[in-house]
């Protein structure tokens, strides 16, 4: 899980799967990492299909997390594009939704 803290001062917790799905299903994307990199924010890694219009597919991906994150009082997280490729582990698995926050 992802926890975010509200503002009413409540912990979200939401499933990496329900953030990853909605950037998987998004025309034009090729591969992504989302990373909580603090409490309050997102960094979003993408690689966008050759012939897809690169500012289309953020914004897309942008307003689908952001739609999310609205919907569960989370107005104050930060969805931002990271311009860094999607990182692979030393094992060469792609984690493609987690935390460096320690809880």
């Amino acid at each position: 899980m992802i926890a975010f803290p509200a503002p009413d001062g409540r912990t979200v917790e939401l499933p990496p799967l329900a953030l990853g799905t909605l950037v998987d299903s998004t025309a034009g994307v090729r591969m992504f990492q989302i990373v909580q990199t603090d409490p309050h924010r997102l960094a979003v890694r993408l690689v966008i299909e050759d012939r897809a219009d690169a500012g289309q597919v953020w914004a897309q991906v942008q307003r689908a997390l952001r739609g999310l994150l609205d919907s569960h009082g989370l107005t104050d997280v930060r969805v931002e594009h990271d311009e860094e490729a999607p990182q692979r582990t030393p094992g060469g698995k792609l984690r493609t939704v987690f935390s460096t926050v320690s809880r």
